[in-house]
């Protein structure tokens, strides 16, 4: 018993350098299936998984038969939230993900740009099979994802990485409209602000190859 907290850090690193997403369930709040807060130590261990580097925190009792699950469900975001936007010093990075591939590479890069340029406010991506979204998602960058998707099943999937925030969008004719529809995803949604920088990926020609296209965009600014 002694090893598993060591275990659980060693397989979240492994996760994150695979470029796989991870969850940490089971116990997280048991107290709640019967009480209506958590205990000090359950609220650590919540807030730990996410300075870990967890993709995601699962509940299961303490929403499948407890006595407060909604309290439960609340519990768990906020204490994840307090987590992401206050604790960031903390959190455990571990191993960057390995880039084996062009489209890997393409991911570090952006999260690089993102890191070094304080007028970057987010990273956006175009992707069909989420590919792209999941490969940023494992670089942990310190700018929110948004990934444009046409797929609602890829979305779905999409809600489990770290990071990201998956959007609706209709399959672009070439790679300016691509952007221009990004731009103004982002912009109709309030996400962004026109004059900001934006970190695109994605392929080009749009949709027809792998994540091969990287571009610092202004939010506004005119695509031909």
């Amino acid at each position: 018993m002694e090893e598993i907290p060591i275990l659980q850090k060693e397989l979240l690193v492994s996760a994150r350098t695979a470029g796989k997403p991870a969850i940490v369930a089971t116990q997280m709040l048991e107290s709640m299936v019967r009480a209506p807060r958590p205990t000090r130590a359950e609220a650590s261990d919540v807030a730990n998984a996410v300075l870990d580097g967890a993709d995601a925190i699962m509940l299961s009792g303490e929403t499948a038969i407890g006595e407060y699950p909604l309290e439960a469900a609340e519990a768990a975001a906020r204490i994840a939230q307090v987590a992401e936007e206050r604790a960031g010093r903390f959190r455990v990075m571990g191993e960057p993900c390995r880039h084996t591939d062009e489209a890997s590479a393409v991911a570090h890069a952006a999260a690089q740009v993102a890191a070094g340029d304080r007028d970057v406010v987010a990273i956006a991506c175009f992707t069909g099979t989420g590919r792209t979204a999941a490969l940023l998602s494992s670089e942990r960058p310190e700018v929110p994802i948004y990934a444009f998707v046409p797929d609602d099943a890829v979305r779905r999937g999409l809600c489990l990485r770290w990071g990201v925030t998956p959007l609706p969008v209709t399959v672009p004719s070439d790679t300016d409209e691509m952007i221009r529809s990004m731009d103004e995803g982002l912009r109709r949604r309030g996400l962004v602000s026109g004059g900001q920088s934006v970190v695109m990926a994605a392929s080009s020609p749009a949709g027809k190859t792998h994540t091969n296209m990287l571009k610092v965009h202004q939010v506004g600014e005119s695509v031909h």
